[in-house]
């Protein structure tokens, strides 16, 4: 039974993994702003997607600190350490090197400068390692967070030892969040979440291993129902803030991951268990979080150059583009992997 509930978890967090990988990349794919246009409800299926895919950064944030923290000792942390070195920093280093590398390129060149109207950059040796460092041409800012919340890693099990302690820290980093104005890329913006998934992790995910789902708690169906009721209300009713008032955006970032941690127990653990089966394409979400948004960039801007932006085409390429986007860095990935350089570029995943 154990072994089964750990393959399970297993099941689960690859599930999500892929499920929210999909969503970022839809997540960038916000067509209006490639043409400099406002996304807004002028385009309502884009706009009212775009603010469902607001889930998906904060579940990654919400699962690693999750699966950080669970079952962990302060013996282990050192051993966590040295893995996330192989696993975050070694292809942060390489991704971020290769993107600085194509945009010095492409704006020292003048046929591509003079397109790209992005004036004169990486033009000192200093500017070219803080942009390397800083994740400046690539969305990897989200994986130099979670190398910063590593660092913290040693006080945050201590603080996690005691739950009260625990959930006055938490209460303290959201009333932080909404009392402060920090960027959205700000390690104190996303610290509530990853600290919510550690609670998560060190609490309410079963001891020795064993995942304990939320459905071993329900004693009938109607309890089970009523469960599933509340908590779909209760998310629907976030998202539905998060569109017409721009403040609720964090809240619903911030309570959502684990409205979707307990829904999927709830709705998907017999297809989880029967039904669904790990693909080796699932190992290569590393890989298109890495790149798909210069890919985007990419696909996107060679509509931009060709096309007017009517309605169709904006909606139509932000359906399209992300669907050719993952199967090309899925190709991509699967012949890169071949190759042994390919864990360096995918942290060993």
């Amino acid at each position: 039974m154990q072994s089964d509930r750990s393959f399970y978890f297993s099941k689960k967090v690859t599930f999500l993994n892929t499920f929210m990988t999909f969503l970022i990349v839809i997540l960038h794919a916000k067509t209006p702003e490639r043409w400099g246009l406002p996304l807004d409800m002028r385009y309502p299926f884009i706009y009212l997607v775009n603010a469902f895919t607001q889930v998906g950064v904060p579940m990654f944030f919400f699962i690693s600190g999750l699966l950080f923290y669970r079952n962990c000792t302060f013996s282990e942390i050192e051993r966590k350490l040295h893995s996330r070195v192989h696993s975050l920093l070694v292809p942060y280093i390489i991704w971020n090197t290769l993107f600085v590398g194509i945009f010095f390129f492409l704006t020292h060149i003048p046929f591509f400068h003079d397109k790209m109207n992005a004036g004169n950059v990486l033009d000192d040796p200093l500017e070219i390692i803080n942009a390397i460092l800083n994740a400046r041409y690539s969305v990897l800012w989200f994986v130099k967070d979670l190398m910063i919340f590593c660092l913290l890693s040693a006080g945050i099990f201590l603080t996690l030892k005691n739950r009260t302690a625990a959930f006055t820290i938490l209460i303290l980093s959201i009333m932080n969040v909404l009392l402060s104005n920090y960027s959205y890329e700000n390690i104190f913006t996303w610290f509530p979440i990853y600290f919510s998934g550690a609670i998560m992790g060190k609490y309410y995910s079963g001891e020795n291993h064993s995942y304990c789902s939320i459905t071993s708690y329900m004693k009938n169906k109607v309890q089970r129902y009523c469960t599933i009721t509340i908590l779909t209300i209760g998310f629907v009713c976030l998202y539905v803030v998060a569109i017409y008032k721009p403040e609720g955006v964090f809240i619903f970032r911030l309570i959502s991951p684990i409205i979707l941690w307990y829904l999927t127990d709830l709705l998907l653990e017999h297809f989880l268990n029967k039904r669904f089966h790990t693909k080796v394409w699932m190992s290569y979400t590393f890989f298109i979080f890495c790149t798909h948004h210069f890919l985007l960039n990419v696909i996107q801007k060679m509509v931009v150059l060709t096309c007017p932006p009517t309605p169709l085409v904006l909606n139509v390429t932000y359906i399209i583009s992300p669907i050719v986007v993952v199967g090309i860095l899925i190709i991509t990935a699967k012949f890169l992997s071949r190759y042994k350089f390919y864990t360096y570029l995918s942290g060993g995943r």
